[in-house]
C-alpha cells in the first residue's frame, strides 16, 4: 500500500518506535548480562530473544526508513484524502456547494480548507 500510494499518511510510527525500542533494549540487556559475567557466548545462549530483537529491529529501521527517508512529503489523492475524511467523520466538511448546486464558498477558501487538512493529514 505505501508502494503503491508513496505515502505513509495516516500509519502511525509510534508504535513502530516503541518497538525498536524494545529490541535495542532486549539487545542491551544480553549484552551486559554477558558483560557482568565475563561470558560473552551467552550473548547466543538464548537464539530466540537475540534472533526476535534483531529481525524486530531490522524491519523497525525498514518502515522509519520509509516513514522518514522515502516518503517523508506524502502525496495525498483526491481519492485518498475522501477516505480519510470518511473515517474521521468529517465527509462534508470540504462541501463547497449546497444541495441546489450552488456555491457555498469561493474556490481559493476552498484551497484554502483542502490544504489545511493535507497538513493536519500530514502530522497524523
Amino acid at each position: 500500500m505505501n508502494c503503491r500510494r508513496r505515502s505513509t499518511v495516516g500509519w502511525s510510527i509510534g508504535n513502530v518506535q516503541l518497538d525498536f525500542t524494545g529490541g535495542v533494549f532486549s539487545i542491551l540487556q544480553m549484552i551486559l548480562i554477558s558483560y557482568n559475567y565475563n561470558d560473552w557466548k551467552s550473548i547466543f545462549g538464548d537464539p530466540t530473544k537475540f534472533g526476535l530483537g534483531v529481525i524486530s529491529i531490522f524491519f523497525d529501521l525498514m518502515f522509519m526508513l520509509q516513514h522518514y527517508v522515502l516518503f517523508r512529503k506524502p502525496r495525498v489523492s483526491g481519492e485518498y484524502l475522501q477516505i480519510e475524511e470518511k473515517r474521521r467523520g468529517c465527509f462534508n466538511c470540504l462541501s463547497t456547494e449546497s444541495e441546489d448546486k450552488t456555491p457555498l464558498i469561493s474556490g481559493k477558501e476552498k484551497e484554502e480548507k483542502r490544504s489545511r487538512l493535507q497538513r493536519l493529514l500530514h502530522w497524523c
